[in-house]
């Protein structure tokens, strides 16, 4: 019966030259030579390359299966390796998508360790234009197999920046973090604690490291410890798993009030719709918000025809009320202005800015839990 596969919008059968056999670890060891990576001097070059490696290929399912015995997906990589190199040779898919492949899943059997995306889009620059062209091909390769993107070797980039007290335990081992550091991946099973009376989220990188360095000052102005957590824009998968272990502290998050920053809190409080499991229900955004604006006229313009202001359009009524952001939302399509962290701190000082949010926080949480 045909099999759809999932790199090319056909329907591909084995091809018959190959029904016993797989085109494997020539190709395998073609992509990871310097042939090809880097420089990639011409596709033709490579075509001609691995057409010649495929030739010599002579493995048979056994002796395959045998060779990669401790992965466990070894048998359904064989059977899409034989699928992928018959599309190949009859050019129903090209060199180039192929070699992609073929180098994804050499990461997988053959890596006793895992590869981040940026990782594996710099070792193989000659093959990929950029890290969402990995993370495509695995989002592909996962639904082909029928497995979970996390079965691979590769794990998302270290993003998102923490700074404060927190620890990681795994695999019976403690590992604590203090100082600032990149957020590292959770694997399955993995815990994540604080002794922090406050989890800041912050929008911005640069906020973060000037948080970073008021940090004590801010902690003797309320009177609370903080762990500081910024996404660097939009937060990836290692932060939002850091930050949902964490839920039960006492969350506040930092953003931009401009079309990005709307957006990416919705994404932190409700999840992307990619992964709307990934996500903080409780999180309370404390600013910025264009009331603490002095000179609103003063403000940068969105303009109608610009992507910030389609951003804007994308939030649903119903999504503005749930995130509390309506006001504002509102303001900003009616007016055509955004405010920045950066516009508020013109009148306020950083310290004293972060200070009166965290305490506003912890008065209004006080008086809830009092009636």
């Amino acid at each position: 019966m045909p099999i759809q596969h999932p790199y090319t919008h056909s329907t591909a059968h084995a091809f018959p030259r190959f029904h016993h056999s797989a085109a494997f670890l020539p190709p395998i060891e073609l992509i990871n030579s310097r042939s090809i990576s880097p420089p990639l001097h011409s596709l033709q070059m490579i075509t001609v390359e691995m057409k010649r490696a495929i030739s010599k290929i002579v493995l048979s399912k056994e002796e395959f299966l045998a060779m990669h015995s401790r992965t466990p997906l070894h048998a359904k990589v064989y059977d899409d390796i034989l699928l992928l190199v018959g599309e190949v040779v009859t050019s129903k898919i090209s060199i180039r998508k192929a070699a992609q492949v073929l180098c994804m899943y050499s990461t997988l059997l053959l890596c006793k360790h895992t590869v981040t995306t940026r990782e594996m889009f710099y070792q193989k620059r000659a093959l990929f234009k950029n890290t969402s062209q990995v993370q495509a091909l695995i989002r592909a390769a996962a639904s082909g197999l029928k497995v979970n993107s996390s079965a691979f070797n590769i794990v998302p980039s270290l993003k998102g920046l923490a700074c404060g007290p927190f620890s990681i335990t795994a695999h019976g081992m403690e590992t604590h973090f203090s100082g600032v550091c990149a957020i590292p991946r959770l694997a399955d099973g993995a815990a994540a604690l604080s002794s922090a009376d406050i989890v800041l989220v912050v929008e911005k990188e640069a906020i973060f490291h000037t948080l970073v360095q008021k940090k004590e000052e801010i902690e003797a102005r309320v009177g609370k410890t903080m762990l500081i957590v910024t996404g660097k824009g939009y937060p990836c998968r290692n932060t939002l798993v850091l930050l949902m272990h964490l839920s039960h502290i006492k969350t506040v998050g930092i953003f931009d009030c401009d079309p990005h920053g709307l957006n990416i809190f919705k994404v932190y409080k409700q999840g992307s719709r990619k992964n709307p499991h990934l996500c903080l229900p409780r999180l309370s955004r404390a600013g910025v918000y264009l009331s603490e604006v002095e000179n609103l006229a003063a403000l940068s313009s969105i303009l109608p025809s610009s992507k910030e202001y389609a951003l804007l359009r994308n939030i649903t009524p119903k999504q503005a009320a749930a995130l509390d952001i309506a006001h504002d939302l509102a303001y900003m399509v009616l007016h055509q202005k955004k405010a920045s962290i950066e516009d508020v701190l013109i009148s306020a000082s950083l310290p004293l800015y972060f200070s009166l949010k965290i305490r506003e926080l912890f008065s209004y949480t006080d008086s809830s839990s009092r009636s």
